[in-house]
């Protein structure tokens, strides 16, 4: 039972947490998005969350005791089949969204000097993160891909135990699965590019300061939005292995009982379904972070400006 509300429920709380944590140290002090922008930050992050959060919710209700119809069988396939890339395949339009220009502002006599580039408004860090990130996904991608075997289809996305005459087999995140996975990944981070640069070029407006401060919200908001979704895609492949872990085979009995043998990795399974947890929970609180970012109506001037 504690496996299975963490499963479902433990994302969804370290999410929220994560976002109301950064709302009350740092996100009231951040400098209010211009009106459109803001609404338009507001539906890429929000929708996304919604579904999530009623998904998640609707799958765990069962398991507390409260009486609510299963998910129609076509819909529950969908969501099985796509999970590894539904969180890369959602931030695409997000991207799209936060990318969109504001309105041409008014060029000051020294506006446009300095030449921005799409590193300009965003810290070391989520650049730091973002390559870890990256790096993991690519070290388990090759991992699981190499232990993949093809099914009756010829789809790469079995992993298989033999012994003696006994074969037992279940389904993995091999190439099937991860090509696919990759194709959206590196999209993610062109339409993060592009529009990190739609953001950092533009002239600077009449009040470059406010100007600057709200390239550094949007920047930021463009880098969390890839890196949720990475983190996303990321606790999927990890919850996929951990259920691959959990493999095991009876092979005969003895007194004692039935003699079961499980996968190389079966003592991962537990580590590796709470890995998953806390990316899942950490890629969904950045999204979270994004929408709260939107919440400031006032305008404000910060001393010092911060990506």
């Amino acid at each position: 039972m504690g496996l299975i509300f963490l499963a479902y429920f433990g994302g969804v709380i370290l999410a929220a947490v994560i976002g109301i944590t950064w709302w009350v140290s740092r996100g009231r002090t951040d400098v209010a998005l211009a009106g459109t922008v803001r609404t338009l930050t507001t539906v890429a992050a929000g929708v996304p969350l919604v579904i999530f959060v009623a998904y998640r919710l609707w799958g765990g209700l069962p398991f507390l005791g409260v009486p609510v119809g299963p998910l129609p069988i076509e819909l529950a396939r969908f969501a099985i089949d796509s999970r590894y890339v539904l969180p890369l395949a959602a931030a695409l339009p997000m991207l799209l969204l936060l990318a969109v220009p504001e309105r041409a502002p008014r060029i000051t006599g020294s506006a446009g000097i300095s030449r921005r580039t799409i590193v300009s408004f965003v810290s070391r860090g989520w650049w730091i993160a973002g390559a870890s990130v990256l790096a993991v996904i690519g070290l388990i991608t090759l991992s699981a891909g190499f232990a993949s075997s093809p099914d009756e289809e010829g789809h790469w996305r079995m992993f298989q135990i033999e012994l003696g005459t006994t074969t037992a087999g279940t389904w993995i995140y091999g190439w099937y699965y991860s090509t696919t996975s990759l194709i959206l990944i590196a999209g993610v981070l062109v339409f993060a590019a592009l529009a990190l640069g739609v953001v950092a070029r533009p002239p600077l407006g009449s009040n470059p300061e406010l100007d600057i401060a709200r390239r550094g919200v949007r920047s930021r908001n463009i880098v969390a939005v890839a890196l949720g979704a990475l983190l996303c895609h990321l606790a999927a492949v990890l919850g996929g292995l951990a259920g691959t872990a959990g493999l095991r085979v009876g092979i005969g009995s003895s007194p004692a009982g039935p003699i079961e043998v499980g996968t190389p990795f079966a003592a991962l399974s537990t580590p590796l379904y709470a890995a998953e947890v806390l990316a899942l929970g950490v890629g969904v609180g950045l999204w979270f972070i994004v929408l709260l970012s939107a919440v400031r109506s006032d305008v404000r001037t910060p001393a010092v400006v911060a990506s």
